[in-house]
């Protein structure tokens, strides 16, 4: 079967940046193999510039809130449904999302780049806020640079290579 690949795309257009992130899984621990940010491309343009990067992916999660659910919905119907899967950004779920990117971290199960700035500055820029209903939200500033939208990438990556049950049964049969 080759590299294990998986990869990870938060979807932006003109305010935010859609990001790329394509993971190698070597002996338990994710490498960081490739990343694309895109800004203010139209999504037929973007889709002709990932798609490749989809084909040789055992896994791809996409970011399907809002601008993105076309997106993922599009790249499910030409990869397949359990291949490109949507992850809908609610506030449990990118809770599901931030946490193992810092166990990664902690655990030196993650390599990054060195020289990604941009990647590191958001990582740094993601913050745990408790609401004043005591519900875990996770938040950055927006900027020029986007909105995190590299570490949500980086995060999506994460989950795709993350096997769970249904990985295990599609593989089974």
């Amino acid at each position: 079967l080759g590299a294990e690949l998986y990869a990870g795309l938060d979807i932006g257009r003109h305010h935010d940046l859609t990001s790329f992130t394509l993971i190698e899984k070597v002996g338990g621990m994710h490498l960081v193999r490739k990343r694309i940010d895109l800004k203010g491309l139209k999504f037929s343009e973007q889709e002709a510039i990932l798609y490749p990067w989809f084909e040789i992916c055992r896994r791809v999660c996409i970011d399907a809130t809002g601008l993105g659910m076309q997106f993922a919905e599009r790249s499910a119907e030409r990869f397949g449904k359990y291949k490109c899967e949507g992850v809908t950004f609610t506030g449990p779920m990118k809770e599901e999302l931030a946490y193992p990117v810092r166990s990664a971290f902690e655990d030196r199960m993650i390599r990054i780049p060195f020289n990604d700035d941009k990647l590191k500055a958001d990582i740094r820029a993601i913050r745990k806020e408790t609401t004043a209903a005591g519900n875990v939200r996770f938040a950055a500033d927006r900027g020029m640079n986007g909105h995190a939208d590299r570490f949500w990438g980086l995060a999506l990556a994460l989950h795709a290579a993350k096997q769970t049950t249904r990985n295990l049964e599609v593989i089974l049969c």
